[in-house]
């Protein structure tokens, strides 16, 4: 290990330590990507007054957008946020954080409707928020959190180990099905269409 001054070596973190590190840092960056996603929505928000504003006559441009409260807001919340991305990232792995992107669209879907009067269709839009929290959560309690150095034969040893295999065959399977149902769904569309020709004709 690398020595400081003095002659003594940098204490090593507690497996506590690290975990808890990581979870804070994943703490930080749930709330860094959620200021971005606030920060859109009050910059879409005085996009949407100025769009109305120009509408209206009020307005020439849509260029002074730049100037409203709203926007100069949802920028500086855009920014903090970013910032807390970077803080945060030295101390977890990246699958880890990637979670907080997930979460996000959570976030950015409540907001929009919320606040942007988009419509939610609870059919779709609720069993897809249940299962990115359900996916994210899984994700988080499973990854790593502690520091494991992997040099070149532990990374070889893992390419070939019977876990990787059985991951790129369920890769293959999924996407396997998920272009024969695309196929499926595209026929019974050329089918509809079809028969709403012959309707139409038959009109």
């Amino acid at each position: 290990m690398p020595k400081m001054q003095g002659g003594t070596t940098p204490a090593t973190p507690s497996k506590k330590e690290q975990i808890m590190g990581s979870y804070t840092a994943f703490v930080c960056y749930t709330l860094a990507m959620c200021s971005n996603q606030i920060g859109f929505t009050l910059m879409k928000l005085a996009h949407k007054e100025m769009e109305q504003h120009v509408a209206e006559g009020k307005q020439k441009t849509c260029w002074a957008v730049v100037c409203r409260a709203k926007w100069l807001l949802g920028f500086v919340a855009l920014k903090c946020g970013s910032v807390l991305q970077v803080m945060a990232l030295p101390f977890a792995d990246l699958i880890l954080l990637s979670n907080a992107c997930s979460i996000s669209v959570v976030m950015s879907t409540l907001l929009a409707i919320k606040f942007l009067n988009e419509k939610f269709i609870w059919q779709y839009d609720l069993s897809a928020i249940l299962l990115i929290c359900l996916g994210s959560m899984l994700t988080v309690v499973q990854s790593n959190k502690e520091e494991i150095v992997i040099d070149t034969q532990v990374a070889l040893d893992l390419l070939i180990s019977w876990r990787t295999g059985i991951y790129f065959l369920w890769v293959a399977i999924f996407v396997s099905t998920t272009l024969c149902v695309y196929r499926s769904y595209l026929a019974t569309v050329n089918q509809f269409y079809g028969e709403v020709k012959v309707w139409h004709k038959d009109k």
